[in-house]
């Protein structure tokens, strides 16, 4: 795996002129999303996120949406005790679900020295203002599901969105 700088996430040359859009919806994060949350400084990721303002970050693992290119019946998923990155079979039922959108706020280098890596959004979520995604405040919230079941649920959360 590749691993990610902070100039990965910025596509405009002046990070500052990120033009707020409108929320993109729920979804599985991407490996690649995932695995950006990740500290390589510290031992236990779901401690350290629990501490950057995140609850119920399970000591365990997190499911992606991006299937396991040589198997697709297989997909990625984050521990988040130790970052590190596997595979396994999309109908193991005993990862958690972490939803993800786009955010609406500008993000890079710049803004998480000005702001600090995530900021709370007093609405239930938390935004990683060095990738710009918008994380579901509550990592926990979801029981453990399989990766169907991980889809269909992020699914649901959108449309009881458009119904509020």
């Amino acid at each position: 795996m590749q691993f990610l700088t902070d100039a990965d996430w910025r596509t405009p040359a002046n990070e500052a002129s990120v033009q707020a859009e409108a929320l993109g919806p729920w979804r599985l994060p991407t490996v690649v999303e995932l695995f950006a949350l990740i500290n390589h400084e510290v031992p236990n990721q779901a401690n350290w996120l629990n501490e950057q303002g995140f609850v119920n970050v399970q000591s365990n693992s997190y499911w992606s949406s991006t299937s396991y290119a040589y198997c697709t019946s297989f997909a990625w998923f984050v521990y988040m005790v130790d970052g590190n990155v596997f595979a396994d079979v999309k109908s193991n039922g005993h990862m958690y679900v972490w939803p993800v959108r786009s955010g609406h706020r500008p993000f890079g280098a710049l803004v998480v020295e000005a702001n600090g890596r995530f900021t709370d959004n007093g609405d239930g979520t938390i935004t990683d203002n060095l990738t710009g995604l918008e994380w579901m405040k509550d990592a926990g919230d979801a029981a453990r599901m399989n990766w169907q079941e991980a889809v269909d649920y992020t699914a649901s959360l959108n449309k009881k969105e458009e119904a509020a």
